[in-house]
């Protein structure tokens, strides 16, 4: 009889910590071999907080590559390892996520109740000839898409770290893009726009080396390629 109450508890128990969309949730060994899948190293002792992009646990989502969805999970991301950590409250441990499993990952801003969406994209590497598989925070969506790699920079004199945040910009004609919003060079990419574009932004007074107007900038660049102002390049 004890057997059989542990059973139960540890089957019931599985499925609140897997709550899934579009799963087969009355398969407890689907649920175990989906949390196989996607939790990979179990580690003793955080890494030093300044790694980690958000200060705290944030609740969210993960899309896993099959299509599954591993939901209400504590998640944080690690911008200087550029992994995703999950803290289990029942067992107080952290784990890191596996990345080869992973194509989304949603998180609810504890204050405003937002939403931050990560995904998993292949960008090239500047400091090398190949590419890289990456997270990238999806700012502004459209024809034009604005992504942000949030690394976490470390500083050996002073120990500390930064932020070191890497802009992205995929085109309408899906080529990929790292700009610097300090220089605007994602003006250039805008072709025979551009000089609407920037007509936009001093009228709105928008300065593309903010984050939040870089956003909107993109925005305005959409709709003047729906509009038909001028043609890309």
């Amino acid at each position: 009889m004890r057997i059989t109450i542990l059973i139960i508890i540890l089957t019931v128990s599985t499925l609140r910590l897997l709550p899934q969309d579009g799963c087969d949730c009355s398969n407890g060994l689907a649920l175990i071999a989906m949390n196989e899948k996607l939790f990979g190293t179990v580690i003793e002792q955080s890494p030093d907080p300044g790694q980690f992009y958000y200060e705290e646990w944030r609740k969210g989502s993960v899309l896993m590559s099959s299509g599954k969805t591993v939901a209400e999970e504590f998640l944080k991301y690690n911008g200087f390892l550029d992994k995703f950590f999950v803290y289990k409250p029942l067992t107080g441990k952290l784990v890191i996520l596996n990345d080869e499993e992973i194509r989304e990952v949603n998180l609810t801003d504890n204050i405003t109740g937002g939403t931050n969406h990560f995904i998993r994209k292949r960008v090239i590497n500047p400091y090398a000839a190949d590419s890289i598989d990456t997270y990238l925070e999806v700012l502004a969506t459209g024809p034009t898409s604005l992504f942000a790699r949030r690394i976490m920079e470390y500083f050996p004199a002073s120990h500390n770290y930064a932020p070191a945040t890497r802009y992205y910009v995929s085109m309408s004609d899906l080529s990929m893009h790292q700009v610097d919003p300090r220089i605007k060079n994602f003006l250039i990419l805008t072709g025979n726009l551009e000089e609407d574009l920037k007509t936009q932004l001093r009228k709105a007074r928008l300065k593309i080396k903010r984050e939040r107007d870089f956003i909107q900038v993109v925005n305005l660049y959409n709709e003047l390629l729906k509009t038909g102002s001028g043609n890309e390049k």
